[in-house]
């Protein structure tokens, strides 16, 4: 069956959709292997495997149809999809509630069928394990308390908090160490108060991005305090009283999420990440 795929990056997006083609799948997405490291075990048969907790990359490939004017079409395509390098979104009409993060592996391979006129294009991508559900990618309002995970996989979650122009300087001093979400009991704080109390006043009507996956706390389209908001993040675990540098998770399952964003009148909202392999 024709369709289509989409490879997205740094606002730059490239579409089978705008090219007179016909597009088939290549191949069916195998299921991810699972990532050991193999130690040989001296004086017997066999290696020790230590799971590394991680899964390979799955090849996803599509075959890019062409009944006419071949090599004008193909230079088209390989000049519109060639300048895209490293990982970007992959999304397209065979998996339509879910999206990849791929990159482009190898080159984009013609095969002649045809006086020059007629032929096909292989166009491999190496996309990482997750089938990233859409339902996850769009931000909601931080409401609830519960949270089921109906996937068997953990999340880490973003979120983004509003900085209200109407605060005071009262109020930041107020809330400069409850700015983080509590996830089952973890507690992500930022330790330099100081420095909060500052970003908070230069930053009044922006909003304030927490990336648990990523790892990043920024201003949202200031970057100017991306690296010293970043330097003073540190993870509180309360359950058993030390600072971690592990970002809490949504697990399968229930989840308590805890906010104070409500009591000093501003908005959380989350953007899930869910996704299955």
């Amino acid at each position: 069956m024709s369709g289509y795929f989409a490879f997205q990056q740094n606002g730059e997006t490239f579409d089978t959709r705008d090219y007179n083609i016909t597009v088939v799948p290549a191949d069916i997405d195998g299921a991810p292997a699972r990532s050991y490291t193999a130690y040989p075990r001296g004086g017997g048969n066999g290696d020790i495997l230590v799971n590394t907790g991680r899964f390979d990359n799955v090849p996803r490939s599509y075959y890019i149809l062409i009944d006419h004017d071949f090599v004008s079409t193909y230079e088209a395509i390989c000049e519109a999809l060639l300048p895209f390098s490293g990982y970007g979104k992959l999304t397209d009409s065979w998996s339509p509630d879910e999206f990849f993060t791929a990159y482009l592996d190898g080159d984009l391979k013609p095969i002649l069928t045809r006086n020059e006129e007629m032929g096909k294009v292989l166009v491999t991508f190496s996309r990482k394990p997750q089938r990233w559900l859409l339902s996850g990618e769009n931000w909601t309002i931080l409401l609830q308390t519960i949270i089921t995970n109906s996937t068997p996989f953990a999340v880490q979650p973003t979120f983004r908090i509003q900085i209200k122009p109407s605060l005071t300087d009262e109020t930041i001093n107020q809330i400069a160490g409850l700015l983080f979400p509590e996830i089952n009991g973890v507690t992500p704080e930022l330790w330099d108060s100081d420095f909060v109390r500052s970003l908070l006043r230069n930053n009044r009507g922006n909003d304030l991005i927490f990336d648990y996956a990523a790892g990043r706390a920024y201003i949202d389209g200031n970057p100017e305090y991306d690296d010293g908001l970043n330097s003073r993040m540190r993870l509180y675990r309360s359950s058993d009283l030390e600072w971690v540098y592990q970002y809490p998770a949504i697990e399968p399952g229930r989840n308590t999420i805890y906010t104070r964003h409500s009591s000093w009148g501003n908005t959380a909202y989350v953007r899930w990440g869910w996704y299955t392999v």
